[in-house]
């Protein structure tokens, strides 16, 4: 049986009887890293009323696994003669894989007749995104990188080096694929959703196609705040159920009391991509011989003490 038949046959009206309906398109949110507001922004989207959650995946993970699904179909298609059409196999083969995929989404949706949107604290695989889950949009959350690593230190206790490295390595993959000339993510600044969240929702709905007018966007002042470094309502340790908003509340500029030195310190390690994100760092790394020298000995000491701790 077909997937899109299987899952129609499991769609119910209120009276009980079995129905038919399409899969409805999915939303992939995927986040630069942990801590930019994946969660926040999946919620978001899941509050318009055309969407739904899955019902156990909190975070899928799809895309991330695409890059060794790619490598399979290399693999397989090694071995194929010319003469069997292997150039117009694989596309076909790496859609219905994706098929498969897309799928297992509806599979596990809270209800089959609503858009799905999943998260992933991950851009890993965005590249091959499109070529696989064509019947899914995706979304792409950056954020401040010198607020994200001061937020993973407070939450998850990260180191300063690997908080940096982590959202450097990412912050330059999206921003390869953005500065292609064909784009199939939509690209949100998490700083311009706090700021003004009517209008960044707008233009998310227009890109999946979802109704702004069905969106109640006078509830958003009193939305409340899910996995917040600070506002935890009193816990310990952050956690992901819904806190209050507090009037103080201002999830920007997490990074703010850091000195210049620190800075120019993110600058280096993340090799001056926040710029092509669009985002001006206060300070930034001075290409000087003495400032080379001081970070590429900070650089040592980092892997020594990476390499102590592995030991």
């Amino acid at each position: 049986m077909p997937v899109s038949t299987a899952i129609e046959a499991q769609v119910k009206t209120a009276g009980g009887k079995v129905t038919t309906a399409p899969a409805q398109r999915s939303i992939l949110v995927l986040g630069l890293t942990q801590r930019v507001g994946t969660n926040y922004l999946a919620r978001l989207i899941a509050s318009h009323p055309d969407c739904t959650k899955p019902a156990t995946m909190h975070e899928d993970f799809l895309v991330s696994g695409l890059p060794h699904l790619e490598s399979y179909l290399r693999s397989v298609t090694s071995g194929w003669k010319e003469n069997w059409g292997t150039r117009e196999k694989l596309p076909e083969l790496r859609r219905l894989l994706g098929t498969a995929l897309t799928g297992f989404i509806d599979h596990d949706t809270q209800d089959i007749t609503k858009r799905s949107v999943l998260k992933t604290p991950s851009v890993e695989g965005l590249e091959y995104a499109a070529a696989f889950l064509q019947d899914c949009d995706v979304v792409v959350l950056t954020r401040f990188g010198p607020d994200v690593v001061e937020s993973a230190m407070r939450s998850f206790g990260w180191s300063f080096e690997s908080a940096c490295t982590r959202w450097g390595r990412a912050a330059r993959y999206v921003a390869e694929l953005a500065e292609r000339p064909r784009r199939d993510f939509f690209l949100v600044s998490y700083e311009n959703l706090v700021r003004d969240p009517e209008a960044e929702l707008r233009e998310i709905f227009e890109f999946t196609g979802l109704d702004p007018t069905a969106f109640d966007f006078a509830a958003l002042s009193d939305f409340p705040v899910y996995g917040s470094s600070v506002e935890r309502g009193g816990a310990e340790k952050v956690h992901w159920n819904p806190v209050a908003k507090t009037k103080d509340f201002n999830p920007l500029g997490r990074s703010a009391h850091w000195p210049a030195d620190t800075f120019r310190r993110f600058d280096w390690l993340t090799g001056g991509v926040s710029r092509r994100l669009g985002y001006e760092l206060p300070y930034s790394y001075e290409d000087r011989p003495l400032s080379r020298l001081a970070n590429r000995l900070r650089d040592q000491k980092a892997r020594l003490r990476q390499f102590s701790g592995a030991r």
